[in-house]
């Protein structure tokens, strides 16, 4: 279910649906994290867990 949309949102914007790898191997999208709450905060490490 990865989005192909390389386009930047703006701030406010809607966040668009794609899915993510979890580190406890199962996929995640966006749509089953927010169903029941009113917002989420994605925090991306590029370079956790390594040398750079």
């Amino acid at each position: 279910m990865a989005t192909t949309d390389n386009s930047v949102p703006t701030v406010g914007a809607p966040l668009p649906d794609f899915s993510l790898l979890g580190t406890d191997g199962a996929t995640h999208t966006v749509a089953d994290l927010v169903r029941d709450h009113r917002g989420m905060v994605l925090f991306y490490f590029p370079k956790a867990n390594t040398d750079g």
